[in-house]
């Protein structure tokens, strides 16, 4: 049996290797979009537009989830990568990044972020019978923006994976809450 940390130092290895055997202009282009879309200023802005509609459509609650579940996955990922420190990969990397690696917080942050979004979104009439859609959706463009910071060399892989869990993690919380402080 292999050991846990060798495993993922071969699945950061693989992930890495088959991403750049797949490289394309076009696809860079559209990677760097999702990248783009996932980082601190794209998400902000997304955040703001967002939770200003809900808060105006659907009210102060799912605004609120919305909002707790961006900001706590950033503040969550700041204190992981103080803990775990860990040094970005080295090699060719075709968007700019800094400060430390895991977890990614592109992933973390959209997780959460688009998970929430997507379940408040599917949550009251017509669109509750459409919800395995709608949070589809919402965990596809994570996985994308996710892929993204793979694909252009700025993450390894059990960091977007880490990043997708703990922002799942947290956006399941704010979920749970959200639901919890409703029926008081």
């Amino acid at each position: 049996m292999m050991e846990p940390w060798k495993l993922l130092a071969n699945l950061d290895a693989a992930a890495a290797q088959w991403m750049i055997l797949h490289r394309t202009s076009a696809l860079t282009a559209i990677m760097r979009l999702f990248t783009t879309i996932g980082g601190p200023t794209g998400m902000v802005i997304l955040g703001v537009i967002v939770v200003g509609l809900l808060w105006w459509r659907r009210g102060r609650r799912p605004a609120l989830t919305v909002a707790a579940a961006l900001i706590g996955s950033s503040v969550l990922n700041e204190v992981l990568k103080a803990i775990f420190h860990r040094a970005r990969p080295t090699g060719e990397w075709l968007t700019q990044a800094s400060g430390h690696s895991f977890p990614s917080g592109h992933s973390m942050t959209s997780m959460a972020f688009f998970l929430v979004l997507a379940v408040v979104l599917s949550s009251e009439g017509a669109a509750r019978r459409a919800r395995p859609l709608i949070v589809a959706v919402g965990i596809l463009i994570s996985l994308l923006i996710g892929g993204s910071r793979i694909y252009l060399g700025v993450h390894y892989a059990s960091d977007v994976l880490a990043g997708f869990i703990f922002g799942a993690l947290w956006g399941l919380i704010c979920l749970r809450f959200a639901q919890r402080t409703a029926t008081r």
